[in-house]
């Protein structure tokens, strides 16, 4: 295969990965793809995962066209400060994001520079397998087309949920993240939301690949798993302040479908409401004037309107057949009034 086919830079996060790096480092380097630069970032792992992925290596060295760059953190910083090194570190034409204990099929990364190159497109997603205690499950794209031209119509995609948050499995063109600034917030856990939120709003096009190219691998010790209950809200209320943030930058706080894209990430939250009662009053403040005011405000608006919003229904079953509005007026009256009477 030619040389001169754009370098892809496979992006790998490090981290008390021992029992899943060597496949997913030998799936990168068994690529039909050549010219591909892998780039493990050490993220002060503290075990041999580092060691058992350059054993790897080594032993498979003459098969396949890849450059190795390892980079070391000397103390832990996180999953979004491990990406964002390898973004800085990485000199393909192409990013591709790939998470330690998962894996990508053969073909993943020709698939899916086949569909770049053809469409010239900014950002190229495949589709995907859950693989769950031997059991697995394709993921599928919420949409048909194979490829979609300009930045309004790839982030109604987005905000109708089309395509999935996760960063993994997307081949972007490395100019797109650098010319948007498309970091990873660091301290934060839900990272991929924003990120891949602001990649919706900067990419220019999207192109599809309709098979599962990547092997997402659930286990006991995934980032859902661990973080629950009052840690959780308090992490999702500190990401939702960077959403408003960046919508406010952007000057996107009347876009209609934004506004509702707000709205749906943030109620359900609500409802985990009796599990606030232990939130100092400052917290408790910001989580109130995140979601209260702010449905206030929509609501008085016409780009959302009481209407729409009345009949708007959510996945939570103890949630029955009442709608949002219900909801959203009872538990945030009951969570005041109680959080008045416990700081009196």
């Amino acid at each position: 295969m030619p040389q001169s086919r754009p370098k892809i830079s496979v992006i790998v996060p490090v981290f008390r990965a021992e029992e899943y790096i060597e496949r997913c480092v030998l799936s990168v380097i068994h690529q039909q793809y050549q010219n591909i630069e892998l780039i493990l970032v050490d993220d002060a792992c503290g075990d041999s995962s580092i060691e058992l992925a350059e054993k790897a290596i080594h032993s498979c060295r003459e098969e396949g066209d890849f450059s190795l760059i390892i980079i070391h953190h000397e103390q832990r910083k996180g999953l979004s400060a491990a990406r964002n090194s390898g973004i800085n570190a990485a000199c393909g034409s192409y990013l591709f994001f790939l998470d330690a204990d998962d894996e990508i099929t053969e073909d993943c990364l020709e698939k899916l520079m086949e569909r770049a190159l053809s469409t010239n497109a900014d950002v190229v997603i495949g589709e995907h397998c859950i693989v769950n205690c031997g059991q697995e499950k394709r993921a599928e794209l919420g949409f048909t087309q194979e490829s979609v031209v300009g930045n309004e119509k790839v982030l109604d995609l987005y905000l109708d949920r089309k395509w999935y948050v996760m960063a993994w499995n997307k081949l972007i063109k490395r100019d797109v993240v650098l010319g948007c600034s498309l970091f990873f917030p660091e301290g934060y856990i839900f990272e991929d939301e924003l990120w891949s939120f602001k990649l919706a709003t900067s990419a220019g096009s999207l192109a599809t690949v309709r098979e599962a190219l990547y092997r997402y691998h659930l286990h006991e010790g995934s980032i859902t798993s661990r973080h629950k209950g009052l840690v959780k809200i308090e992490r999702f209320l500190s990401l939702m302040v960077l959403y408003k943030q960046y919508i406010a930058e952007r000057g996107l706080q009347n876009h209609p479908k934004i506004a509702r894209f707000y709205l749906e990430k943030t109620i359900p939250e609500i409802f985990l409401a009796n599990q606030l009662k232990t939130m100092d009053l400052e917290s408790f403040k910001q989580y109130h004037s995140l979601f209260y005011y702010p449905v206030r405000r929509l609501l008085a608006t016409k780009e959302i309107g009481i209407k729409p919003f009345l009949a708007w229904k959510w996945a939570d079953p103890s949630m029955g057949d009442r709608n949002a509005y219900y909801y959203f007026r009872v538990v945030s009256r009951v969570l005041f009034e109680r959080h008045k009477k416990a700081i009196s």
